[in-house]
């Protein structure tokens, strides 16, 4: 196989199996392309490549919505289907790290998926808006660090505690028509005055 493509019976990747191996590389383990082994899964020692927009495609347990497949779609992307026009599940087990952005369907962007809450993500309603929400419908904590900044006014909640004792977290402020109010301790608020119009 050093030189020339060649079918090899009996190969080192699966013995009892079959190889496809071509003539670059210089030995068998760079020249096999393809090893079908003898239960009949397939490895490949070197990388794979589809070309041509092509698709690789999976047959499930269940093929209800047809086969499963993967193609480039374009030069940084890549798009998963059914061959029944189906929408394609990824499930993955373990972490996720992307360098840019993992976006869902209605502009909606994960950044994390603690076991307790469901996943985290942001939801583009439109152009200008930011929101934070939890697939299982709780409230999300957003915590920062640093400094935050906003180049227009800060919005805060609108709204009166149902008293000077109402549930509350230290540092949590909302507003009246009439008071602002602070938590200053564990269900504990106190108000001041909003003054009058100038």
């Amino acid at each position: 196989a050093k030189n020339a493509g060649e079918i090899i019976l009996n190969p080192q990747c699966g013995v009892g199996g079959i190889a496809l191996a071509g003539g670059a590389g210089g030995t068998w383990n760079p020249s096999i392309g393809i090893c079908v082994k003898s239960d009949g899964s397939v490895k490949f020692p070197n990388d794979m490549s589809i070309t041509g927009g092509k698709s690789s495609c999976f047959q499930p347990t269940d093929t209800s919505n047809g086969w499963v497949c993967i193609y480039g779609s374009s030069g940084d992307t890549v798009t998963m289907f059914t061959s029944s026009g189906a929408k394609a599940n990824l499930n993955i087990s373990g972490a996720v790290t992307a360098n840019g952005l993992t976006t869902l369907p209605g502009g909606q962007v994960i950044f994390a998926a603690p076991s307790n809450n469901g996943n985290i993500f942001e939801n583009a309603t439109s152009p200008n808006d930011f929101q934070l929400g939890a697939s299982n419908g709780n409230g999300v904590t957003l915590h920062v660090a640093g400094l935050v900044t906003t180049g227009q006014i800060m919005q805060i909640p609108f709204g009166t505690p149902a008293s000077s004792t109402a549930a509350c977290t230290p540092g949590q402020i909302m507003t009246d028509a009439t008071y602002s109010y602070t938590c200053v301790a564990t269900n504990s608020w106190h108000r001041v005055s909003n003054g009058s119009a100038w």
